[in-house]
């Protein structure tokens, strides 16, 4: 019966392989240094765990807890040798049960809470740092940019950048116009915005499509 069981299971997954895909994300690029790291579900409460331990302390959660926790799991038949099968009764067993299920399920709550959701624009899923720059471009680039990027009576269209501009081109002019186009009636952003939301407003900016001009 468990060989037939495995059997369906391994038929249903290859099935779902071969007709839906796999959910994988686009070819790592090294040069986006907006991109924002999510693991699985099933990662989730180490992920969110190391914000626990910046720096030098990451060892600790990466490491050090997670070896006690499994440490506990493995040993526990020997701390708990008690005949009673109820969990109710089995004080050991029960209380790390409750204690990885608790801080695994908050540490995992967390994580997702802290995730900006998936956002559909343009036919196109954006990241969770376009999503962060699309916040920023709506708050500081709306006015004068519209909100696609169409452009208005004060600012320039921005539909179809991407065509016209790389990253580095768009993320510098956003920080320092006069640096890049010297007639540049636009003024910088590095301050109220970070580099990084820079970053996030580039990579958000350059998805913003429209009708080409025939």
């Amino acid at each position: 019966e468990a060989l037939i069981i495995a059997s369906i299971v391994f038929a249903t997954l290859l099935a779902l392989i071969l007709t839906r895909g796999i959910p994988l994300e686009a070819p790592a690029d090294p040069t986006n240094v907006a991109y924002v790291p999510r693991p699985e579900w099933y990662f989730m409460f180490l992920f969110e765990l190391l914000k626990y331990f910046p720096g030098n302390l990451e060892w600790i959660g990466v490491i050090v807890l997670p070896l006690v926790a499994f440490s506990l799991l493995f040993f526990l038949p020997l701390l708990d040798k008690g005949t009673e099968r109820r969990l109710n009764r089995r004080g050991p067993a029960r209380t790390v049960a409750v204690v990885l299920a608790t801080g695994i399920g908050f540490l995992t709550t967390s994580a997702f809470l802290a995730t900006p959701p998936m956002v559909e624009e343009g036919g196109r899923t954006l990241s969770a740092a376009q999503t962060v720059g699309r916040t920023m471009y709506r708050q500081y680039c709306v006015d004068c940019h519209g909100v696609q990027g169409e452009g208005t009576d004060g600012g320039s269209v921005l539909q179809n950048i991407a065509e016209r501009r790389n990253a580095n081109f768009v993320h510098n002019y956003i920080e320092t116009p006069h640096r890049m186009v010297r007639t540049a009636l636009m003024p910088g952003f590095l301050d109220p915005l970070s580099h990084t939301e820079v970053e996030q407003v580039t990579q958000y900016v350059l998805t913003l499509i429209g009708e080409k001009e025939s």
